[in-house]
């Protein structure tokens, strides 16, 4: 043989093995990958079944006029409670049997988020999916108004913002004037500063007993925003909806024939930080006004909505971010006796 062809077979040689090497390295590669992806996916799937303990929130059909019914599962462990988040507040909380729902007094057409958190007996907490729900009957006012109501008798109920403060003419004094004129009214100023719903709720029936109104306006609720956190409220959504509810519902319809329900009026924030209010007082209001939409609605009477003007025009309205100015207090007015005249066209 030849020293080309030897040299030939060599270099050949130092090929194959060369290529071969490279071939099992290949494959211990590849079984070495295929190991670690394998123990990954055990891995993944331990922790998986450990941690992602998801418990689901579904909606069940509901037959009840604007409103919304829930239904949830359990999560794995103890529990000792639920809480109802809604809108990304705490709403209520249930006892751990507790599975359904049924949130009433809401606003047609309108989306709502939900969210279950489960509270184990550890303190461990466990969050259910989050389901945006609209509620989707229509309402129509059963309130037609064909003839002229006289009113003899006027109560304003509420707190500071009705009793008047930092302005010298509030806004129940500018519709006190008008019912007088109009109809010879006489008017009560039923707000008293400070005032929440409990408050109300306790010092209402002797004040309805003794004036006997067959016109109330209602505005109450600054003061129940205020005194609470985002993540600690003072009082809860589901409170003061009851407290509502139960102040509508010491109203005597045979005696009073007009109910007015006005909302919230807007906290210009900013301004009113100096004076202690916190990033969380404005998504309560707003949550709070939807709450009184919806028992405006249950109850078939009119909803003022001031709020959503006073933030249009948010600092010029307002003198310490809180109380309405007497632009603000001639705002309020205006809406109020407009629909007054609205009811009774």
């Amino acid at each position: 043989m030849s020293r080309k062809r030897r040299i030939t077979q060599d270099y050949n040689t130092k090929n194959k093995s060369r290529l071969h090497g490279f071939l099992l390295a290949i494959v211990l590669i590849f079984i070495l990958t295929s190991t670690f992806i394998s123990h990954g996916k055990l891995y993944s799937s331990a922790n998986k079944s450990q941690n992602d303990n998801v418990f689901y929130l579904t909606e069940e059909n509901s037959q009840v006029e604007n409103s919304i019914q829930i239904v949830w599962g359990e999560p794995q462990g103890l529990i000792s409670k639920y809480i109802l988040i809604r809108d990304d507040l705490p709403f209520t909380t249930f006892s751990n049997d507790t599975h359904i729902y049924q949130d009433t007094g809401l606003i047609p057409n309108t989306y709502y988020k939900y969210q279950i958190e489960a509270i184990t007996e550890s303190g461990d907490k466990i969050y259910s999916n989050i389901e945006n729900i609209e509620t989707k009957n229509s309402y129509e006012t059963p309130l037609t108004i064909t003839n002229h109501i006289m009113y003899s008798s006027y109560s304003a109920f509420g707190d500071s913002i009705t009793f008047g403060q930092d302005a010298s003419t509030s806004w129940y004094d500018i519709v006190s004037q008008y019912l007088n004129k109009e109809e010879g009214t006489k008017s009560f100023n039923d707000g008293v500063s400070g005032d929440t719903t409990v408050n109300l709720l306790e010092r209402m029936p002797q004040e309805l007993a003794t004036q006997k109104p067959n016109i109330v306006t209602l505005m109450i609720g600054t003061n129940d925003v205020r005194e609470g956190t985002l993540s600690s409220p003072a009082i809860t959504n589901l409170d003061y909806k009851n407290n509502v509810e139960d102040i509508l519902s010491q109203i005597d319809p045979s005696n009073t024939r007009s109910v007015f329900l006005i909302s919230i009026p807007y906290f210009d924030i900013l301004e009113a930080s100096s004076a202690g209010e916190s990033a969380a007082t404005m998504p309560r209001l707003i949550e709070f006004n939807k709450i009184l939409i919806g028992l405006a609605n249950q109850f078939g009477i009119p909803y003022i909505d001031v709020e959503s003007g006073m933030q249009q025009m948010k600092g010029v309205l307002n003198i310490n971010g809180l109380h309405p100015n007497n632009k603000g207090d001639s705002f309020i007015a205006s809406q109020v006796i407009n629909e007054i005249a609205l009811f009774n066209k």
